[in-house]
C-alpha cells in the first residue's frame, strides 16, 4: 500500500510557498514584525522561506531521506519561531498560507507544525534514497498520533495558555 504521508506533506508546503508568493509583501510584513526590520533583509529572509519550502518538497518527493531531514528542520524552525513569538507575546498573523489562513502566530502554529514534520518520520524509517517509499497507513497513523503526544511533551505552550505558563514558572515547576 503506497503511503500518503509524502505527498500530503509536499502538497501542503507547496500551497503554503505558492501563497506566500502570491502575497509576498504582506509575508514580508510578517518577517519584519517577527523582528527583521530593514525591509531588504525581511524579503531575503522572506525569499529564502519560500525557497526553502520548495526545495524541502520536492526532496520528499525525490529523494526521500533527504527531504525528510529537510522538512523536519525547515517546520522544526517555523514552529520554533511560532515558539517565540509567542514567548515575546508578538501578535502577528500567521503568514504561513497567506489569504487561505487569517489565524495568528501562534500555539497551534507550533503544533501543527510538530504534527506536519511527524509525517516526515517515515520517509527516515524506510525511505531509500531516489525512490518513492511504502508504510502501511496504519504505520503513518500511528506516527502521527506520536509525533501529537511528543509535541505536546516537549512544547508546553502548545497546548497551554499563557497564563498556565507563567503560573507553573512562578511554582518553579517549567
Amino acid at each position: 500500500m503506497l503511503d500518503l504521508a509524502p505527498l500530503a506533506l509536499a502538497a501542503t508546503i507547496l500551497f503554503a510557498a505558492a501563497t506566500k508568493l502570491v502575497q509576498f509583501n504582506q509575508f514580508i510584513s510578517v518577517v519584519q514584525i517577527l523582528g527583521v526590520r530593514r525591509r531588504g533583509s525581511a524579503s531575503a529572509v522572506a525569499l529564502g522561506a519560500v525557497i526553502a519550502e520548495l526545495i524541502a518538497s520536492s526532496l520528499v518527493l525525490l529523494i526521500p531521506r533527504a527531504g525528510a531531514i529537510a522538512m523536519v528542520a525547515l517546520l522544526g524552525t517555523f514552529a520554533g519561531v511560532a515558539e517565540v513569538s509567542v514567548r515575546r507575546g508578538i501578535r502577528v498573523s500567521c503568514g504561513c498560507f497567506g489569504a487561505a489562513s487569517q489565524e495568528h502566530l501562534g500555539r497551534q502554529t507550533t503544533l501543527r507544525n510538530v504534527l506536519l514534520a511527524s509525517l516526515a518520520v517515515p520517509a527516515l524509517i524506510v525511505g531509500g534514497e531516489g525512490s518513492f517509499f511504502v508504510l502501511p497507513s496504519a504505520l503513518t497513523a500511528l506516527l502521527l498520533v506520536a509525533g501529537t503526544f511528543a509535541g505536546r511533551r516537549l512544547v508546553p505552550s502548545a497546548t497551554r495558555s499563557r497564563r498556565e505558563l507563567e503560573a507553573m514558572q512562578t511554582a518553579g515547576v517549567a
